[in-house]
């Protein structure tokens, strides 16, 4: 091998992020053909991660790329994103509550 192909190689290795990028409009769309709990599980998981982490620039990179197959699934999306809000307002009365009881 000479060094312009270990050039080449190396320069592809360290792209994976953007080639995966690339690819996973195309993976999302073979499942989204493969019937509704594939999707809504892929929704669930995009929402489920986004929530966990909303400061990830690849996620939400990740979830631009995906959006379309991810509007198709737009109520299961609504409904998670409302049980995640309604969540975050529950554990923040409780936080609230603790800190009035504690003083």
């Amino acid at each position: 091998s000479t060094a312009d192909g270990d050039a080449d190689e190396m320069g592809a290795a360290g792209d994976w992020p953007a080639r995966a990028l690339r690819l996973l409009p195309k993976f999302v769309a073979s499942l989204s053909t493969r019937g509704g709990v594939l999707r809504a599980d892929i929704a669930h998981l995009f929402v489920s991660r986004v929530f966990a982490a909303p400061h990830d620039t690849v996620l939400i990179q990740v979830c631009s790329s995906v959006a379309i197959f991810l509007s198709a699934e737009r109520a299961t999306v609504l409904a998670l994103v409302c049980k995640r809000m309604q969540a975050l307002v529950e554990t923040e009365k409780m936080v609230l509550n603790s800190d009035v009881d504690e003083n």
